[in-house]
């Protein structure tokens, strides 16, 4: 996914790409449930560089929502010594080898072609 967004953005940061999720979720299900099967989908939609995917406000929505729900702080709910034990994600560190044309082309190719192609025939 982080490929596809780097594709479509002429290149994405960590912050760019919690952006890009955000931006992804409210495209609405289908979408969504399609992109995360497959990212090259994406393809199928026009993108220009005025296109903005940062979605800012949107990243507290879910601790608004329960702060609302619930009329308590989110931070007071959270056992972290609880979720220690189960929140042992693996860290995505994504390098500059992973965002490699060859590596882009093969695992997205129609936004690599639709992207990077017409770009580099220009």
């Amino acid at each position: 996914m982080w490929r596809a967004a780097h594709i479509l953005k002429s290149g994405c940061s960590d912050d760019a790409f919690e952006g890009f999720k955000r931006w992804l979720i409210i495209q609405g299900k289908e979408v969504f449930e399609s992109a995360i099967q497959n990212p090259d989908s994406l393809s199928q939609y026009d993108f220009n560089d005025d296109w903005d995917y940062e979605f800012e406000k949107l990243a507290d929505v879910h601790v608004e929502a329960f702060e609302n729900k619930f009329l308590r702080e989110a931070e007071e709910y959270i056992s972290y010594s609880k979720v220690g034990k189960y929140a042992k994600s693996k860290i995505l560190d994504m390098e500059d080898k992973h965002f490699e044309d060859a590596i882009l082309k093969k695992k997205c190719p129609k936004l690599f072609e639709k992207y990077i192609s017409n770009l580099e025939s220009e």
